[in-house]
């Protein structure tokens, strides 16, 4: 954000003030403790939503044991543990050199578009390979959350202690 940042301690509460040279007289306050509690919701719809794809599909299995004539759909639930776990490392990664929200909001595009995808499937192969979308879009959610939460609580003990000891 273009702008200096400044902490603005005057009060009982620390805010981060950031004043916007574009805008004369601009000053957005955001309260540390309320964008922790957005940061955590945000955080925490997003691993309900990985679990939802990681379990929500155990039900539909005879559905599509009958509807592809399939005689197992095991490797299509699998599909998304298998690439959920392939790239935890490179998630970790990306998430050190682009920021832990890009990526978490890039992957969780790619969540929504397997997810989107699924249902239109019509062979085991699309199957596989949207069943593999979600997982690729659900893994980047665990590490980048732990990321985020650690971060804006980090920056808000280190707030209150510099304006408590003053």
């Amino acid at each position: 954000m273009p702008g200096t940042r400044s902490i603005d301690s005057s009060s009982t509460r620390s805010f981060i003030v950031y004043r916007r040279p574009e805008v004369k007289g601009g000053v957005a306050r955001v309260d540390r403790g309320e964008a922790l509690w957005a940061i955590l919701s945000v955080c925490t719809l997003g691993f309900m939503q990985t679990h939802i794809h990681r379990v929500g599909f155990a039900p539909l299995i005879p559905t599509f044991v009958a509807d592809l004539r399939l005689t197992s759909a095991a490797a299509i639930m699998t599909a998304y543990f298998w690439t959920y776990t392939a790239v935890q490392v490179p998630i970790g990664l990306l998430a050190d050199r682009w920021g832990a929200r890009r990526v978490m909001l890039a992957f969780m595009g790619i969540l929504v578009l397997g997810a989107a995808l699924f249902p239109l499937s019509r062979t085991y192969t699309q199957s596989l390979l949207t069943r593999a979308l979600v997982g690729l879009g659900a893994a980047a959610v665990w590490v980048p959350s732990l990321r985020l939460i650690s971060g804006a609580r980090r920056a808000g003990s280190s707030t209150r202690s510099a304006s408590s000891a003053a």
